[in-house]
């Protein structure tokens, strides 16, 4: 009888693992996502930052009731003259904000109200209280210098005057006169101004209207504050 032949399994030969090139440091692949990540949560919390801001920002503004178009001097306040905006909360100007409408809507302008004027009381009176009959609004913006003081309001009476022409003659008005007494209408910050210029309008005689006005336009307008009892 034959002995059994043994067999030797075959051998396997494993791939010889690539060499690495002198000078390469092979380190874990996961260490090239770090700075993606990082990034990522700089971005994310960047995001919840200003979205922080964002809405601390809003929380601090109200809405309030500013012109929609031009209004004129002595016109009545109607609804589709008024429009919503968010404005700052404490801006240090009595507003008349959303559900206060009643106190503009039907009230007449003191003065002119440009489109954008942010309104408050002190921009209107009662129907009962327009303009006077034989009386007129005039508006003039005045430079610091050419009003005797800031503190002119509503109500106060000055005298007007109309100071001499720089030079030659200029429209119908004389050198120096005395242009008559007025009631201060309305006081409010001139539009675009940077210089503490301010825009009166002034309640005037009818027949001294257009001699006010030139004073005005021709910048001769002076006022004199009086004695409110005179």
């Amino acid at each position: 009888m034959a002995a059994p032949t043994l067999t030797s399994p075959p051998l396997v030969r494993r791939p010889a693992t690539p060499a690495t090139p002198p000078g390469v440091t092979r380190g874990p692949a996961r260490t090239r996502r770090l700075p993606w990540i990082a990034l990522g949560l700089l971005l994310t919390a960047g995001a919840v930052i200003a979205f922080a801001l964002f809405t601390i920002t809003q929380s601090s503004r109200t809405l309030a009731w500013v012109t929609a178009t031009d209004v004129s001097a002595g016109a009545t306040i109607e609804r589709s003259d008024l429009e919503l905006v968010a404005v700052g909360a404490d801006n240090g100007v009595r507003l008349v904000t959303r559900g206060q409408e009643d106190v503009v809507l039907g009230s007449v302008a003191r003065g002119p109200i440009p489109a954008g004027t942010l309104l408050s009381p002190a921009l209107v009176v009662p129907p009962g209280q327009s303009v006077p009959a034989g009386f007129a609004v005039v508006g003039a913006r005045l430079e610091p210098g050419q009003f005797p003081s800031n503190a002119l309001a509503a109500g106060d009476k000055v005298q007007l005057l109309a100071t001499v022409p720089a030079a030659g003659p200029q429209a119908s008005l004389d050198e120096a006169g005395d242009l008559g007494p007025a009631t201060i209408w309305a006081v409010d910050p001139a539009t675009g101004s940077s210089t503490g210029s301010l825009f009166f309008s002034l309640l005037v005689p009818a027949d001294q209207a257009r001699l006010v006005a030139n004073a005005a336009e021709l910048d001769r307008l002076r006022l004199a504050l009086v004695n409110s009892g005179g």
